[in-house]
């Protein structure tokens, strides 16, 4: 991961918390359940909110903050 990489996900990461969510990065090897990506958690009722096996990219997350 670069360093524009990391910075987006930070920004990503205090965009969602603002919403009431969270980001989380797998952090497994890739297996049939676990893509190697992200999934974004609604700590309110601690349920996935999307990327449910770890599918989202940070292109996928900037679209879910935007909606």
């Amino acid at each position: 991961m670069d360093i524009r990489e990391k910075t987006q996900e930070n920004r990503l990461r205090r965009r969602l918390s603002t919403l009431g969510y969270s980001l989380q990065k797998t952090r497994s090897a890739l297996v049939r359940d676990n893509y190697g990506g992200y999934r974004i958690i609604d700590p309110a009722n601690n349920t996935v909110a999307a990327g449910e096996r770890f599918d989202l990219n940070l292109q996928d997350v900037e679209k879910f903050v935007n909606e």
